[in-house]
């Protein structure tokens, strides 16, 4: 897939007669990489799992069955090499099956993903990985919100990660919180500023209303203040 960029109609318009029919997508990545993404999508799901593979892998290779028969111990024989991958009774499936979409993307230098300085395999640091899915996950919950539009909540996203793509998945969610927690502190930080700033007018309007009323005082001991 090196320096190859199809259009969505394109890549959408994949034929497959054994691989649940997925969604293909790619997305551009902060590096400009391209990375290819697949999404299973059921009608009113109840939420999105994403798969991250491992290294040396690739989505379909770890999360779907192999059209693959062994009639001995000793070699496999492949049944069609253009059905390789099979959506039934994988891991795919069974998520579809109980109410999920299901999203997953082959991680830069990886199944059909262009590749860090065109090395498979390889990317510059682990945390680009992270950021990759981090991007990928903020594509989901927009396009899923914006097709359930009946939906107040975005829907919950659970990260599945095989080997590698588990250290992945954990990761992400590390980053995510640290996000959100700083997200926190700066408006309550925020909060903090507004309500000092409220306190501070709400004193000077005191000291305001209390000269006001000193000065009133005043004028009334004055002879002749009531019209006498």
């Amino acid at each position: 897939m090196e320096g190859v960029e199809l259009n969505n109609n394109e890549l959408r318009n994949t034929k497959s007669n054994l691989d649940g029919n997925p969604n293909i997508g790619l997305l551009r990545n902060k590096n400009g990489l391209l990375l290819k993404t697949y999404a299973w999508i059921v009608k009113n799901s109840i939420g999105n799992v994403l798969l991250i593979h491992g290294l040396k892998a690739h989505t379909r290779l770890t999360f779907m069955k192999i059209n693959l028969k062994i009639p001995n111990n000793n070699e496999g024989v492949i049944v069609d090499s253009d059905n390789y991958y099979i959506y039934k009774d994988s891991w795919i499936e069974k998520f579809n099956q109980n109410g999920y979409s299901v999203y997953a993307l082959d991680l830069q230098g990886h199944g059909e993903s262009q590749a860090w300085k065109n090395v498979r395999g390889d990317f510059s640091s682990f945390d680009d990985l992270v950021d990759d899915v981090i991007q990928y996950i903020n594509q989901i919950q927009d396009e899923s919100h914006n097709i359930v539009t009946t939906k107040k909540k975005k829907l919950p996203m659970y990260l599945v990660g095989y080997s590698m793509g588990g250290t992945i998945a954990l990761r992400t969610l590390q980053v995510l919180n640290k996000e959100k927690e700083d997200r926190i502190k700066a408006r309550n930080s925020s909060n903090y500023k507004n309500s000092n700033t409220i306190l501070d007018n709400s004193t000077n309007a005191n000291q305001i209303d209390n000269n006001m009323s000193n000065s009133n005082d005043y004028g009334s001991d004055k002879p002749g203040a009531n019209g006498n």
